[in-house]
């Protein structure tokens, strides 16, 4: 039996929305309500505790009073069964952070104080910021080489040492370098 192109299309909609439907229902599913009774855990150590009520019934006055004994066992302590851990440093909470009160205006502008209330030794030099000499840190050694310096067929660079000196880098082309019909990249 040929089946033609219009049911070809109709039966591959209709198996897909029968899949999509079946999909739909089995995600849902795994978004359903747990059941409600739940494991519990058993206590360790259960507290019994009796309540005897008993009314007092006296005659003479005719006035019922009621009286609540309460028998609880108070010996029962509760048991901490996990073993101490002695190997681990006692954890601290920290304080309370607070912040430093706000020096007055006074003490912003008083020049022979900060304004932390730390007293200011001598006088603050100002200084030429065009001609500062550098200090022996940055000055270069004089048996160090510099940079770029070559000898013997190789070059010092800095941080590394002498290394071989190849000259300028060399770059080679591949024609055959072609992705979807596009040349990747161009290597001079």
């Amino acid at each position: 039996m040929k089946i033609n192109e219009k049911t070809k299309k109709v039966l591959t909609i209709a198996g897909c929305t029968i899949v999509g439907l079946v999909l739909v229902v089995a995600i849902g599913s795994q978004f359903a309500k747990s059941p409600k009774d739940m494991d519990t855990l058993p206590s360790s150590a259960a507290v019994v505790s009796d309540v005897n009520p008993s009314i007092d019934t006296d005659t003479s006055t005719g006035e019922k009073d009621i009286v609540v004994n309460s028998n609880t066992d108070t010996s029962a302590e509760t048991i901490d069964e996990t073993p101490a851990q002695t190997d681990q440093p006692e954890q601290s909470i920290q304080p309370e952070v607070t912040k430093p009160a706000v020096p007055s205006e006074e003490q912003k502008t008083d020049s022979t104080q900060k304004p932390d209330g730390e007293k200011v030794t001598g006088t603050p030099k100002a200084e030429d910021h065009d001609n500062v000499t550098p200090s022996a840190d940055t000055k270069k050694k004089e048996n160090e080489p510099q940079g770029g310096e070559t000898q013997n067929g190789k070059i010092y660079v800095e941080g590394f040492g002498w290394i071989d000196d190849v000259g300028e880098g060399q770059g080679t082309t591949a024609d055959d370098m072609y992705e979807n019909g596009n040349k990747i990249g161009e290597m001079n």
